[in-house]
């Protein structure tokens, strides 16, 4: 067990080193997953509305999802454009959300986060939140 708090202790140490190297507003889970779907969809050639995203009820209410664009928009990470016809916003990543190390970073957290999570793996065999279950493929 004391290897495991080592571990942990580690972890947070790393989050902590991380949150130092960029000082600003994190994003939230909900942030993300909604640039996650902006840079997908631009990276597709795909054109993503406003409409599109607040629509995607298992990220959370209408409201809730026009708050997070709204941050998004903010913080600098998108911009909203009008379509063709005025009536309907188009939403884009800017170069920030585009940057090759701040999807580093994002998935170096990502990927030590598994690892932290499977070296738990062998004393908790409950799932973390719902829907997520560790697993060895």
């Amino acid at each position: 067990m004391p290897v495991n708090k080592i571990s942990y202790l580690r972890f947070l140490n790393l989050l902590d080193a991380l949150d130092r190297m960029n000082p600003g507003k994190k994003l939230d889970c909900t942030e993300e997953s909604l640039l996650d779907k902006i840079i997908l969809s631009h990276q597709a050639k795909e054109s993503v509305l406003v409409g599109d995203l607040i629509s995607l009820s298992a990220l959370g209410s209408q409201a809730t999802l026009h708050g997070r664009l709204k941050n998004l928009n903010a913080m600098g990470y998108i911009k909203m454009a009008a379509n063709v016809d005025g009536r309907k916003k188009e939403v884009v990543p800017t170069k920030l959300a585009l940057r090759g190390d701040f999807q580093m970073l994002r998935e170096g957290c990502k990927s030590r986060l598994i690892n932290f999570l499977f070296s738990l793996s062998s004393v908790i065999k409950k799932p973390f939140c719902e829907g997520f279950f560790i697993t060895e493929d």
